[in-house]
């Protein structure tokens, strides 16, 4: 199909209604709180919709849908009165209006009611015209000034990102015209300008508006011109009221506007600063920030208390952040008929109210008693803000020591912290304790003003050294250069990322001496940066040669060379030899060993578009066909050969050599197929017994050289013997199901395939159908039909073994089917996940995995047993149109895979990933090695599983019967926990219910050795340890004890149960086994709620005591969820708390550390086996790796949920396995270790230095390619002259970085 045809189905029209006065009135002065968007569409759109849905949550916005937001949406399809309810308090609750229109919805009364409803509530409408009806047809006429613009693009992903911005930036342009015009109107007020978060987003889309289309069409008024330069003087010159913080935050219901508006009004005329929402509606900022950040810098938060906010998810949703940040809450009591259930529920009863409804009582007086609440310790408060802003501000800033507290600070805060717990206990007074932010910020102050007098005296010699001849600006400028470097890199993928995190490791390995004394943060930054970008990297090169579409790119049968071909008429010749060393400026790097007497060029032409090429089997010869019919036989090193004699009559569509090359074909729109033999080189035709004149559209050989077989347009399939006898003709039969839908009409085949041992035909094309022909019976003309398609098939592919056929279709799914199994059964996996029509598809040589490619321009590499994506390789900006994987090892790697797009670029992918995945088929909770690392076990619902460290499933171990879990109804008995004895010899494993089951799973897996009941009440076993002598195995649960059990023969007997005051959740032993330390739940004030240290060594039964308690309050802000020692010396320990942090701790309990990096809870820490590395899981999805010293450097994120387990591999540290509730155990190889003497001094330089190695090999291949030094081209543009010295650079820099290595 041509590209042109293809993007008819990717072009769009978006109409927009201009606001009316009175509509950008309402707008400026009313912000829905529900949501921005409303989505109306009818059912046979939900596919559209649901990627639309993906793109504007991409951009930050959280749309409203029925499929997302009406509970229990699936009940709901009967469209009942509930449903219609929702619906309007959808469109009601929204700003923003959208409407699909399709004939269907034009047909439906749903959409068009819901419209009108929308124009009566005075919406932004906003209209996507599917499939470009005249002005959106009659039945929308009732909306006046209309203005469309179309939408079109080559990827279908990029239509639906163009329609999301274009949606959210009217929306703002919408705002901001609404905003500015009621400035004007109103005498231009300082209440209506922006924030400074919400003037920086207004900025950012206002150049998105003025550089694209839109801005044609919606060019900025001079209002809203004028508005923006006043916004900006008055943030200039700090006289713009957010500059201060509000005194109070008012939350309330829109259902009590009026009663809020006279009470903030009294307030402000009390000189108090009142943050309310219609004072703050931001333009373009997230409302929601604006709101968290009112009530993090207010210093009381006033709920109104009516009906209305008791039940309002926006009200709930303050008063839940205002306990976060441990605000004053004083209720106002404005109604006399509301919830007291929901009050008391709340915790609000036992809170000084105030109450404005008392008889014989004036608003005055209830106002005198809110302003009396309001002085009421107001001291106090107004420290505790100024603490809790700095805190933030400090951390915003990345956590600067700049934006810590002078001495003076430092001693004010020390005198009023002495003076609150002095007021405390005194009084009997609670007082709100301090937030975890606030505390590492005083804490962090300190160490910077106990190290102050040592930078002072290392600053002066700085001084000297500057005196010396180093330029102070210079150092300046290139902390800087790293800072902007780094934070790029969140921008970039592959070789771009690659490049940059290079450049940022130059600039600190050239500076390192100024970065360790200045900015010690922004070299782990470096690293961390760099890691990432080395891990994930599987972009190998990218050839950039084509202008315009390739059409096809093949491998040589030795896989050291390629041939490409593209609609610029030319022939382009790639010699694949990877460079022994970077390359210098006198280097050929175009020498190959595919080499001709004569000096000619690797790139040659056709005089038309070049649709086809072949290897021969001996890669000596390449074959070419053009859209003139013309083939052309090349030397692989691009020398002409001869062009053959028999031309076809128009374009030709494939040629293919046959096993072993004696014999080449070829077909074409002509209707003809040509058939040529080596024996006269290629010379004369051999006569095929066919009569017939309908367009081929491919053309094969069997793999065992006896057949050759063509497929038309008409659908029709010829098979002939290789001398040219017909053997049969396959009609190609079965019609497209009732759902079909598909731009094709008719039969046509595009693709047919020939299974590895040449027993099977199978061919496919506009029906989606396809069709198996036995060609061991070839007088049965009946072929089998496989169908589940709902679109065209374009590539069918098999497997070498020849047990899986895949096939890419127009539905945008891959189907993988096992063509000889039972009839009706044969689908084995549907692969999804590419937004658009999938045009290619290849099995990997090692067949464990394929790749595909299509209308979205991205590549995606799948298991093929378990139907599952691994890989999305990103970077082409247009369709892909070809994708093949080499034959053998070529560029150092084990396998590439290559794939061109019709944006003329080729890119060489590494296949072979450092992060291997195990998929579970439900939640994974733990994970660990055995001792010997040669398996990985892992533990889920109902099951434990025991993995080699290719990813081969060994055994999977039934934790509960089949008997037992139907007893329980289906409830899951999670494995929340599995460990390994240190002679590999048994296997422990806790369940949620309680049990603790034992294997030998050297002998057998199906039946347990013993079944423990441990911990049978509460949450069951929470955690369990063995001991590294192997005596011991230590087991929390959430019963509140710790149960110690002994381990003799492969037997376990209870030794001792130690009570707890709570929920007992980690256990770890030191590495002598002499100490054992559990961690237990915050759940209460009472008891436990830290870290105990206990003797194992010499303790009698029920006589164990606590040797050491760590109190972790001041620490930890909650529960602390796990526990790691460090098992050399010195012994760590490491806690991971429900506040995300991570404290490191020595054996005394004395604090030495706290690293903040995780967004949510910290699941698991573990200490690699030589004590140099940390490793941490959390629920933010991410997996962090640090130095035993705290500092960071390595951010894993690959899971797609909550990470539940992290540990390492036995050895140096460069393995690492984590488990995850997205289903999967994840295998990370991190870096090559060997050869690199590591210790707690050198560690930092010398992982940098590795990891500069790593990305310096892993770019030669692209810089010996692209360098350009000592190199001149008149025709290059500026701004790829500024990208050619970029990579000169990088080159530069590994050249001297191997030569001093």
């Amino acid at each position: 199909m041509s590209l042109t045809n293809r993007m008819a189905q990717y072009r769009l029209r978006l109409a927009y209604r201009r606001p009316t006065a009175d509509r950008l009135r309402r707008i400026a002065v009313i912000k829905p709180r529900d949501n921005d968007i409303f989505v109306s569409y009818v059912a046979q759109d939900a596919d559209f919709v649901r990627r639309l849905d993906k793109s504007i949550r991409d951009q930050g916005l959280d749309p409203w849908i029925d499929f997302d937001d009406i509970p229990d949406f699936n009940h709901e399809l009967d469209r009942d009165t509930h449903y219609e309810q929702e619906i309007k308090a959808g469109i009601l609750g929204a700003d923003v209006f959208v409407l699909v229109l399709s004939k269907a919805a034009l047909a439906a009364a749903q959409p068009i009611q819901q419209l009108k409803l929308a124009q009566r509530l005075n919406k932004l409408i906003i209209l996507l015209c599917k499939e470009l009806p005249d002005e959106c047809d009659e039945r929308i006429a009732f909306l006046d000034d209309l203005h469309y613009l179309d939408l079109s693009s080559p990827l279908v992903g990029r239509v639906f990102e163009q329609i999301a911005l274009n949606i959210i930036h009217l929306q703002t342009y919408t705002r901001l015209l609404a905003r500015a015009t009621e400035w004007d109107n109103q005498g231009r007020p300082q209440q209506y300008l922006l924030t400074p978060e919400d003037l920086k987003a207004v900025k950012k889309q206002k150049r998105w508006i003025e550089t694209h289309r839109l801005g044609n069409q919606f060019q900025f008024t001079s209002v809203q011109k004028i508005f923006l330069e006043t916004v900006n003087k008055v943030h200039e010159t700090s006289e713009y009221f957010g500059k201060s913080p509000p005194d109070i935050f008012v939350s309330y219901s829109r259902s009590n506007k009026h009663f809020v508006e006279k009470l903030s009004q009294a307030l402000k005329n009390e000189r108090w600063k009142v943050w309310i929402d219609r004072d703050r509606i931001p333009v373009a900022a997230n409302w929601r920030d604006e709101a968290e950040e009112g009530i993090r810098y207010a210093h009381t938060i006033i709920f109104v208390i009516c009906p209305e906010s008791l039940r309002s998810k926006n009200c709930q949703w303050e008063f839940e952040k205002a306990k976060k940040y441990k605000k004053r809450i004083i209720p106002v009591v404005s109604h006399s008929e509301y919830n007291r259930d929901i009050f008391r529920a709340m915790g609000l009863a036992s809170v000084q109210y105030v109450s404005f409804i008392r008889d014989n009582q004036s608003f005055s007086q209830s106002l005198r008693q809110l302003l009396d609440a309001l002085k009421e310790n107001l001291d106090d408060l107004k420290i505790y803000r100024r603490l809790l802003i700095k805190a933030y501000d400090w951390s915003e800033r990345e956590r600067a020591d700049g934006f810590l507290m002078s001495r003076d600070e430092y001693k004010e805060i020390q005198s009023w912290h002495k003076q609150r717990q002095i007021t405390q206990n005194n009084d009997n007074r609670e007082i709100e304790p301090l937030l975890s932010r606030q505390k590492e910020y005083i804490r962090a102050s300190q160490r910077y003003l106990d190290s102050q007098r040592h930078r002072q005296g290392l600053a002066l010699s700085l001084v000297l050294a500057i005196s010396l001849g180093l330029a102070g600006l210079l150092v300046g400028k290139t902390l800087g250069e790293i800072r902007a470097l780094v934070r790029s890199l969140d921008d970039l993928q592959g070789l771009d990322a690659l490049m940059t995190g290079l450049k940022a490791s130059k600039r600190v390995k050239n500076t390192d001496v100024f970065v360790k004394s200045l900015r010690p943060g922004l070299r782990a930054k470096a690293t961390t940066a760099l890691h990432r970008t080395t891990l994930n990297l599987r972009e190998i090169n990218r050839l950039e040669g084509h202008n315009g579409k390739t059409f096809s790119v093949v491998f040589s049968p030795d896989g050291q060379h390629m041939v490409s071909v593209g609609a610029d008429n030319y022939v382009r010749f790639w010699p694949l030899d990877r460079p022994t060393q970077l390359s210098s400026a006198n280097e050929d790097v175009t020498a190959h060993q595919c080499k001709s007497d004569t000096n000619i060029a690797p790139t040659v032409s056709h005089k038309k578009p070049v649709v086809t090429a072949a290897y021969s089997s001996d890669g000596q010869t390449v074959a070419t066909g053009d859209r003139d019919g013309v083939i052309k036989l090349w030397h692989c090193s691009g020398l002409i050969k001869k062009t053959l004699s028999q031309q076809h009559q128009g374009s030709i569509n494939r040629v293919v050599f046959s096993p072993g090359s004696q014999y080449l074909a070829s077909t074409g729109l002509d209707g003809q197929v040509f058939l040529w033999t080596r024996e006269d080189s290629f010379s004369e035709l051999i006569e095929l017994e066919y009569e017939g004149d309908k367009p081929f559209s491919t053309v094969a050989f069997s793999p065992n050289g006896r057949f050759l077989a063509a497929a038309t347009f008409d659908g029709q399939v010829y098979l002939w013997t290789i001398k040219g006898k017909l053997l049969q003709t396959y009609q190609y039969q079965g019609t497209a199901p009732a759902n079909f839908v598909s731009v094709f009409k008719g039969d046509s085949i595009f693709t047919m395939r020939f299974s590895p041992d040449s027993s099977l035909l199978a061919f496919s094309g506009a029906k989606g159908l396809i069709q198996i022909q036995d060609l061991k019976n070839l007088k049965n003309k009946t072929g089998r039909l496989l169908s589940d398609h709902d679109g065209g098939v374009y590539q069918l592919a098999f497997s070498s073994d020849g047990a899986t056929l895949a096939s890419a279709s127009e539905d945008g799914t891959i189907k993988l089917w096992e063509p000889r199994r039972d009839r009706g059964n044969e689908l084995v996996h549907t692969l999804r996940g590419h937004q658009g029509p999938v045009y290619r598809v290849s099995f990997g040589p090692r067949d464990d995995v394929l790749a595909t490619g299509g209308a979205d321009g991205i590549v995606r590499l799948w298991l093929r047993d378990k139907g599952v994506q691994i890989e999305a390789f990103e970077g082409h900006e247009d369709e892909i149109s070809s994708l093949e994987f080499s034959p053998k090892p070529t560029l150092g790697y084990e396998s590439v895979l290559v794939s061109a797009s019709d944006d003329g670029q080729i890119r060489l992918w590494n296949i072979d990933s450092p992060i291997h995945p195990f998929p579970h088929n439900s939640h994974v909770f733990d994970v660990t090695f055995r001792p010997d690392g040669r398996v990985i076990a892992s533990g889920g619902v109902h099951n434990v599983r025991l993995w080699r460290p290719d990813g081969t499933l060994r055994s999977h171990i039934a934790f509960d019967k089949a008997s037992d879990i139907q007893k329980r109804e289906y409830k899951a008995n999670d494995v929340k926990t599995v460990d390994y004895s240190p002679d590999n010899r048994l296997l422990a494993a806790g369940g949620s219910e309680g049990q603790i089951k034992v294997w030998e799973p050297e002998v057998n897996t199906a039946e347990p050795i013993q079944t423990l009941a441990a911990h049978l009440d509460g949450q069951g076993v929470i955690d369990l340890k063995f001991s590294p002598n192997g005596r011991w195995l230590a087991s929390g649960g959430g019963d509140r004890t710790l149960k110690l059990w002994t381990v003799k023969n492969g037997s376990l007997d209870l030794y001792d149960t130690l009570k707890h005051l709570n929920e007992v959740t980690a256990v770890a032993f030191s590495r002598d086994s002499q100490l054992l330390v559990t961690a237990t739940k915050a759940d209460s004030d009472v008891g436990e709620r830290g870290l105990l240290i206990w003797s194992v060594s010499g303790a009698r039964r029920d006589s164990f005591k606590p040797k050491l308690k760590i109190e972790t309050e001041l620490a930890h802000e909650g529960s602390v969820l796990t526990i790691a020692m460090q098992q050399q010396h010195p012994q760590m320990i490491a806690s991971g708390g429900v506040d995300g942090k991570i404290n490191l701790w020595d054996a005394s309990g004395k604090l030495l550390q706290t690293l903040d990096a995780h967004s949510d809870p910290v699941t698991n820490v573990a200490f690699s086996e030589d004590g140099l590395f940390l490793a941490s899981s959390s629920r933010d999805g991410t997996v962090r790796v640090w130095t035993s010293q705290g500092d960071l450097i390595s951010e894993l994120e690959r899971h797609s949920r909550a990470v539940s387990s992290v540990e390492f591999g036995p050895g140096s540290g460069d393995r690492l396995a984590s488990s995850s509730l997205d289903e999967d155990v994840l295998l990370w190889e991190l870096w090559d270790l060997s050869g690199v003497a590591l210790t707690q001094q050198n560690q930092n330089r010398e992982i940098l230095r590795m990891l500069i190695s790593s990305g310096c090999d892993a770019a030669v291949t692209f810089l010996a390619t692209h360098h350009t030094e000592g190199k001149t081209s008149s025709d290059i543009s500026e701004a790829q002259q500024e990208i050619l010295t970029e990579i000169n650079e990088v080159n530069h820099f590994c050249q001297d970085y191997v030569d001093i290595k």
